[in-house]
């Protein structure tokens, strides 16, 4: 059975919905067999399959007209989310998946790196620097020597982007998975992680430049 989302926003990623959404849902969560949207969602919609048409109603019912907040934003604004049963998207559309996603996540090689992508191109170091900040109030055991919040060093590497490498991974695992493909300031940012020793090889190569 599925639930059809209007989210009014214009995320291309498939595990953001599911994950923004049903965070306090855990019962929901756990029900969801599959999530579709389009590549380009200009309409912010999205499909969620769910295992049961008991769990797609109840689903409605908790989303239907839900206000959903938007990250990193100086005023308080969001949008509010309309949720109705429907049919299966159709096949014939391109679709991108959670199972692809979650796949995706799988395969990851955590480091203490992460690659912002998509920031504000105007303010690329004001927008990261508000993300870092965030990073840190959410860092929920500050006191832990292996959670210790500090950055040991952070490049813009153009317009919109910028590699952040942090002392400890549990930081770097904050940044991810809190504001891969999130709204954040004027747009939807990703955030990824890359090799510890990228990095090193950029700033060496920028010093061979100089």
């Amino acid at each position: 059975m599925h639930s059809e989302f209007i989210w009014h926003s214009s995320s291309r990623r498939t595990g953001v919905v599911f994950g923004s959404e049903f965070a306090g849902e855990s019962n929901l969560c756990d029900q969801v067999v599959e999530v579709y949207m389009t590549p380009w969602n200009i309409y912010g919609k999205a499909w969620e399959e769910f295992d049961s048409a008991e769990a797609a109603r109840e689903c409605v019912k908790t989303f239907d007209k839900y206000y959903r907040h938007h990250m990193g934003s100086v005023h308080a604004v969001g949008r509010h989310i309309s949720a109705t049963l429907a049919p299966s998207p159709s096949s014939d559309t391109e679709m991108l998946l959670l199972s692809d996603f979650r796949l995706e996540h799988e395969a990851i090689v955590r480091s203490r790196t992460p690659e912002i992508t998509n920031l504000n191109d105007d303010h690329t170091r004001w927008s990261q620097n508000d993300l870092l900040n965030q990073v840190e109030e959410w860092n929920a055991n500050p006191d832990e020597p292996e959670d210790e919040f500090y950055v040991e060093g952070v490049e813009i590497m153009g317009a919109g982007t910028a590699l952040v490498q942090f002392a400890a991974r549990h930081s770097a695992d904050i940044a991810v998975e809190s504001f891969n493909g999130e709204y954040w300031k004027t747009a939807t940012i990703y955030v990824k992680y890359i090799p510890d020793e990228v990095k090193d090889d950029i700033l060496a190569a920028r010093k061979k430049e100089k």
